[in-house]
């Protein structure tokens, strides 16, 4: 074999090599159901977000599951290499990450304040309060001894 016979096997392994690596980083794609949770004010809340693709690159929209499925429309939907950044018509919603094996991780911001959220491929189960519901419990049976306590002149 003479050099550039092997010089040209070894491009059209280098090229084969680059293609798939590139193939790679194109299939992590934001299509479709992503689902996280946030905690706001001590409080969690679940959140799913749904990408499609449209004319002019994506469109989608944020739906609060623990708020009603409220759905917040996004304005605004840009992904830049592996950089996703999203903004909702309403509500001041804002979220920032980085879509990375199959999960997006970063940030949601409202009204200022920044709480770290991450989004995955897997629907997430309602968390379990049992703590925080005992808590309300006792503050409603205190009240009502003092409510039961003033109406009997005690």
């Amino acid at each position: 074999l003479s050099g550039g016979t092997v010089l040209t096997a070894i491009e059209k392994i280098l090229f084969a090599l680059a293609f798939c690596c590139a193939q790679a980083v194109m299939a992590q794609d934001i299509l479709g159901d992503w689902y996280g949770m946030v905690k706001m004010g001590g409080m969690p809340l679940r959140l799913s977000v749904n990408f499609s693709k449209n004319d002019t690159g994506y469109s989608g929209k944020m739906i609060s599951i623990d708020q009603g499925n409220s759905v917040l429309p996004l304005a605004y939907v840009r992904l830049e290499g592996t950089s996703l950044r999203v903004k909702t018509t309403v509500a001041g919603v804002e979220y920032e990450g980085t879509l990375k094996d199959q999960a997006l991780e970063g940030y949601l911001t409202q009204n200022g304040a920044k709480f770290p959220l991450s989004f995955g491929r897997q629907r997430i189960e309602k968390p379990e309060m049992k703590r925080l519901h005992r808590r309300k419990m006792r503050k409603r049976k205190q009240k009502t001894r003092l409510s039961s306590n003033e109406s009997h002149g005690k």
